[in-house]
């Protein structure tokens, strides 16, 4: 189990059920979903890396919210569980730098957002994606 303190809460997480939550999570085949997965990474590859320290696979998020802007696809957020715990009533929000802008965070206890994880979780929020729209098949 790792620990991450933000501004005075401690969220304990564990990388390796977090990442085994996303090898098996089913994911929405809807066409917002599907420009994600095949945009995000290579369009954020430092987040992509900052998430996969909690094992999280940005690709999968487990909610997004998409704006259809004529030259692209803003997802307002995109919502991802990590396994480990919080405490009750925990709401930290952070800045990070990566990529070539400022993102917040939102690190969060309890439900936000539908996913299927059985065990203790924690939320972690991304805001205001900007993605390239691509012609993708269905997966």
């Amino acid at each position: 189990m790792e620990k991450l303190e933000i501004n005075g809460t401690v969220f304990s997480f564990d990388p390796e059920k977090t990442r085994e939550y996303y090898r098996t999570n089913e994911v929405c085949d809807c066409a917002y979903c599907l420009q994600f997965r095949h945009t995000v990474r290579d369009s954020y590859p430092e987040l992509a890396a900052y998430l996969a320290r909690f094992g999280i696979d940005i690709a999968r998020p487990d909610e997004t919210g998409p704006i259809d802007l004529e030259d692209g696809i803003l997802y307002t957020f995109a919502g991802y569980t990590v396994c480990g715990s919080a405490p009750e009533g925990a709401d930290e929000d952070i800045s990070i730098d990566v990529d070539g802008k400022t993102l917040q965070l939102d690190f969060g206890a309890g439900f936000q957002f539908p996913n299927s994880q059985k065990e203790e979780y924690f939320s972690l929020t991304v805001y205001d994606l900007y993605l390239p729209r691509v012609n993708v098949a269905e997966e």
